[in-house]
């Protein structure tokens, strides 16, 4: 269904597990937060951010069949990660509303794909261990141990 029309019945239910979990990590951890959001995931991360949160990675985020238009960023250093052909959402688009965000953001392009980062992962999961070290100061051996 999330193919066909861009949403699901059960997506208001997801972001509230996402909230969810955020306020267990709130309880139970005692360190940064950063919230991670892969396709839909990008969308329920936006959804679910507030002043605890402290980084933001977004990955191949569906804003052309979800309403990011709300999504402010302003004190929050946020990583965009996204393909050249993804059919899920337009790069023009996706790099247009990525220049209308007001906060320290960083877009990176996968090249040579769509949605799905199939063979790349591993690319992708080095992106965003780079940011979060940049931003944490932390050395990236620590935050793979």
């Amino acid at each position: 269904q999330f193919w066909e029309n861009g949403t699901t019945l059960a997506d208001p239910i997801m972001i509230e597990d996402a909230r969810a979990a955020l306020a267990w990590l709130r309880k139970h951890v005692d360190q940064p937060i950063a919230v991670l959001g892969y396709s839909f995931g990008a969308y329920a991360g936006v959804r679910i951010v507030d002043d605890d949160v402290n980084l933001l990675i977004l990955i191949t985020p569906t804003i052309a069949r979800h309403d990011f238009t709300s999504f402010d960023n302003d004190r929050l250093a946020t990583l965009v990660v996204y393909r050249d052909n993804d059919f899920a959402t337009d790069r023009g688009a996706l790099t247009d509303w990525v220049s209308g965000l007001t906060g320290p953001t960083t877009k990176q392009c996968v090249p040579g794909g769509d949605h799905f980062f199939r063979g790349r992962e591993r690319e992708v999961a080095v992106i965003c261990t780079e940011f979060v070290s940049k931003h944490w100061k932390l050395p990236v051996a620590e935050l793979t141990a």
